[in-house]
């Protein structure tokens, strides 16, 4: 377990764990609901006394996950 490098890196001496914590996990990954997140550079999106103004790229990026919402 990668717990027990981490709490000796940090001086803990005591770790508690589930018995079924791998289970858990793989469970807990498998019913949760699928999401996406997606990143661009937007450089400066306003700018003082200019409305705000979307790149492109992002009205593109907004569409594509419209687009899969649906």
């Amino acid at each position: 377990q990668h717990v027990c490098a981490v709490a000796r890196a940090l001086g803990i001496r005591t770790v508690l764990l589930h018995p079924l914590a791998s289970l858990l996990s793989a469970y807990g990954i498998g019913v949760a609901p699928q999401t996406w997140d997606r990143q661009r550079d937007a450089g400066r999106l306003s700018l003082p006394g200019k409305p705000l103004s979307l790149p492109e790229p992002v009205r593109t990026a907004f569409a594509e996950l419209e687009a899969e919402g649906r």
